[in-house]
């Protein structure tokens, strides 16, 4: 049998990735002078696009906030990917 297509539910499955996201999404907000978000905060919104996440996070942040914190999301998730 042959496949045109294979998909995966990565998340949750074949890896659980919550941990990541957090310290992540933590390092963001520190990294952008922000108050440090609880564990729980951040899993809360673990799932949500970014913009809807920062509206939680940092409640009357500017919009071009989410941006900056996806670039230091990705620069802390690379940093800890590649340390």
């Amino acid at each position: 049998m042959s496949y045109k297509l294979l998909v995966f539910d990565w998340d949750g499955t074949l890896m659980d990735s919550e941990a990541r996201i957090i310290a992540c999404m933590q390092a963001a907000l520190v990294e952008s002078a922000l108050t440090l978000p609880t564990v729980d905060a951040v899993r809360d919104i673990i799932g949500l696009g970014l913009r809807e996440a920062v509206r939680i996070l940092v409640p009357g942040a500017e919009e071009g906030l989410a941006v900056e914190l996806l670039v230091e999301m990705l620069d802390a998730g690379a940093a800890r990917i590649f340390a």
